[in-house]
């Protein structure tokens, strides 16, 4: 990914295009803690430590493959 290659420029074009994504009036509370999460990111990538946007983003990225991943019956 582009942080792990240390892109900051392309990395923070993939955290605006998630910002951008997000839809405040149907995601409320959710989108919301994402956008502030975004906004940490961005800072990060812009001035910061990329390390920490790809703990974060790999982070997110896991949990909503976890959560798109068929539940098995018990």
């Amino acid at each position: 990914s582009a942080c792990h290659r240390g892109d900051r420029s392309k990395t923070r074009a993939v955290i605006v295009e998630l910002v951008a994504g997000l839809n405040f009036e149907a995601g409320g509370d959710i989108a919301a803690n994402l956008y502030a999460l975004y906004e940490f990111c961005l800072t990060q990538a812009v001035d910061g430590d990329l390390d920490v946007v790809c703990e974060v983003l790999t982070g997110l990225r896991d949990a909503w493959r976890e959560s798109l991943r068929p539940r098995q019956a018990a």
